[in-house]
């Protein structure tokens, strides 16, 4: 069976290189014939341009001619010997082997001397268009630039570099059809390629560049034509035809998202169609927060066909650069980056506004009204279908952004970010994760309607309560949200927390007073609900009576401990106080008569640690004085316990029974 057919047809555009030859020029539209007898597969190879060969003679041939050419070059040390020239309309045959070699081949019946050439020798041309027709019918034929030109292939490098879907290589320089790289970096090549040739010696070069550029004026006259008009125009309008040229990579580009104004880098645009609504697609960048990292996020923009012309301000997305009031939304968009960046990390804000939840089919809308945490990394532990990463500058991320692996890095210590840039403010996105108290969920918080918290820092005066009561309350919250070293646990890390018991009957202030504590310390007021833990677990009980067959049956193995002698608790008081911070001024008698107080270990160091907060606030030493106030305290909570009848709370120390409960933390 015979094999497919390739077809390749290259037009030579540009300026022939060699040495030691003579020199033929070629204007565009002229064809060389060449032939060599070979195997099956076809290519179709079109000459136009200047053929030019070092040290010779110089023939002219002008556009529409066609020039066959007998030369013979043997190696690299042979000279090409010039023939004579006849002129024909005709264009040769490239072919390729099974081994893809390629070969030429007359295409019709007239017999002509063909050269014999290197197999590269089409990289003797400054420029070679070449179309590729692949054998599969249903495939549309291609067409490419190659750039052989030594200087001209660096400039391209320089100034385009890695095009999206095209990157420019000073090796192989090829740009594939519809050659947009060249149009949108028209100018900048003019500019650069003129600075570095025009004050130099190398002509050829020069005219190597002057060819491209004439070639890129010439291939899109219509489209700059279009653009300008665009641009100057009053009345901005572009055809859907034309719509690629607005849009060059990396320019910045404009569109609302939620009736947010949104700035984003482009990537690349491509016109869509194979979907079944066909449109122009933006593939943009705008800069996120992971929880993790700062980096980039990718995103599909899209302008659904349509017919004649429209007005750019009716667009979607149009470059920021040609939106009305260009720079009042540039400033909207940088101050809202600023204060972006500011709120990477944990914050507590205030939000009244519309916030978005994720739901199973997009989106939905909750209008909050109170406080809230700003908190990407936890949002993204406790809604992780909703995660995503960020694309950064370190390999490691790289990787786990294309592999969707959120990133996870253990670390007491508080990480700094990479400060963003000017342009990074531009992009970034309008919304932050985080938990709203009020609705007990994770949501999406539009940057510009976030606020500072206003604290009520006179909560406390308005809390009716006893003084010593309210002294005490504020010593604790303060201690313990100072970042400090302080009398811990024997445990290192264990009892960080601290817990309170409010009971009382209902309205006299209870959930008041936890509020007020939030207040002053500044911090979250969450209410939970005790529930099932999983893990192993502990449970501590000095009621063990009353438990019931079924739930006894759930308990691996009992333990039984008794209650502490004397001589215990004097050690234990001993024990505790040499682990408070700058010692206790006590001695073996006041010891003692803290013995003497029937308390056991954990009633001791909760009496210790509350002590010691008193001491911190008043700015003393704690002493055995304090240790007794807290201890009092602590007697009237005991005997209230112990109480059989109801507990009466219009005494110090409280009428009914509190069944009023809740936990609520800080």
């Amino acid at each position: 069976m015979a094999p497919a057919i390739e077809e390749i047809n290259v037009t030579y555009i540009g300026i022939l290189i060699g040495s030691e030859a003579t020199e033929n020029h070629l204007t565009n539209g002229d064809t060389v014939e060449k032939k060599n007898e070979s195997a099956p597969e076809e290519t179709n190879t079109t000459y136009h341009g200047i053929p030019i060969l070092n040290d010779g003679a110089e023939d002219h041939i002008m556009n529409g001619d066609s020039v066959e050419k007998n030369e013979s070059v043997h190696d690299e040390d042979a000279k090409t010997e010039k023939s004579d020239h006849e002129l024909r309309d005709k264009a040769p045959d490239r072919k390729y082997n099974h081994n893809h070699e390629p070969y030429f081949e007359e295409r019709d019946s007239a017999e002509v001397e063909t050269p014999k050439q290197k197999d590269d020798w089409w990289r003797l041309y400054s420029f070679c268009l070449v179309r590729f027709c692949p054998s599969n019918p249903n495939k549309s034929p291609t067409t490419s630039l190659y750039v052989n030109a030594q200087t001209i292939r660096q400039l391209l490098v320089d100034v385009i570099g890695k095009y999206p879907g095209n990157p420019i290589d000073v090796d192989d320089a090829c740009i594939h059809a519809p050659y947009h790289p060249l149009f949108y970096y028209r100018r900048e090549l003019e500019a650069e390629g003129l600075k570095r040739l025009e004050r130099g010696e190398d002509g050829e070069s020069l005219e190597q560049l002057n060819l491209l550029l004439g070639w890129i004026k010439s291939h899109f006259e219509a489209e700059i034509a279009a653009l300008n008009k665009c641009i100057a125009n009053e009345l901005k309008a572009i055809s859907y035809d034309n719509l690629w040229t607005l849009f060059p990579p990396n320019v910045i580009v404009h569109c609302k998202i939620l009736d947010q104004h949104r700035a984003f880098r482009l990537k690349e645009g491509f016109y869509d169609t194979q979907d079944e609504n066909p449109g122009f697609v933006t593939r943009v960048l705008f800069v996120d927060f992971d929880g993790e990292s700062l980096g980039t996020r990718r995103l599909e923009l899209s302008i659904s066909k349509f017919t004649g012309t429209r007005e750019l301000k009716d667009l979607s997305v149009v470059p920021l650069a040609l939106r009305e009031k260009t720079t009042e939304i540039r400033k909207e968009l940088f101050d809202r980056g600023k204060q972006f960046e500011s709120y990477i990390g944990q914050h507590y804000l205030q939000y009244n506004a519309i916030a978005l939840k994720v739901e199973p089919n997009g989106y939905s809308r909750i209008s909050v009204n109170g406080r809230v945490m700003i908190d990407c990394k936890t949002y993204h532990r406790c809604v992780a279908d909703d995660a995503f990463t960020v694309t950064t500058n370190n390999p490691q991320n790289r990787r786990a952004a294309r592999k969707g692996v959120p990133k996870t890095k253990f670390s007491d210590e508080k990480k700094e970010y990479k400060k963003l840039s000017d342009d990074d403010f531009l992009l970034t996105n309008a919304t932050v994760r985080g938990f709203c108290f009020a609705e007990q969920a994770f949501l999406e918080f539009f940057v510009d309607d976030l606020y500072p918290i206003e604290w009520n820092s006179s909560c406390f005066d308005n809390l009716v309560l006893d003084p010593s009561t309210k002294k005490t309350i504020q010593a604790l919250a303060t201690t313990h949200a100072e970042v400090r070293d302080s009398f811990d646990d024997i445990v290192q890390g264990k009892g960080r927390g601290l817990v309170c018991v409010l009971h009382g009957p209902p309205g006299v202030g209870k959930t008041l007073t936890a509020e007020c504590v939030a207040e002053y310390v500044k911090r979250p007021l969450y209410m939970v609900s005790s529930g099932i833990r999983i893990g192993i677990l502990f449970l501590t009980t000095n009621r063990v009576a009353t438990f019931d067959e079924a739930f006894k049956s759930h308990i691996h193995i009992p333990l039984r401990y008794t209650n502490l002698s004397l001589d215990s608790r004097t050690q234990i008081w001993r024990n505790f106080c040499k682990m408070v911070p700058g010692g206790v001024d006590i001695d073996e008698k006041g010891l003692a008569k803290l013995a003497e107080l029937d308390l056991n270990g954990r009633q001791i160091k909760n009496a210790i640690k509350a002590a010691e907060s008193l001491a911190t606030f008043d700015k003393v030493k704690l002493d055995l004085d304090q240790l007794l106030q807290v201890t009092k305290i602590q007697a009237v909570f005991e005997k209230d316990l112990t109480r059989r009848s109801e507990i009466d709370y219009t005494a110090l120390g409280g009428t009914k029974k509190d069944t009023d409960h809740g936990h609520m933390f800080l």
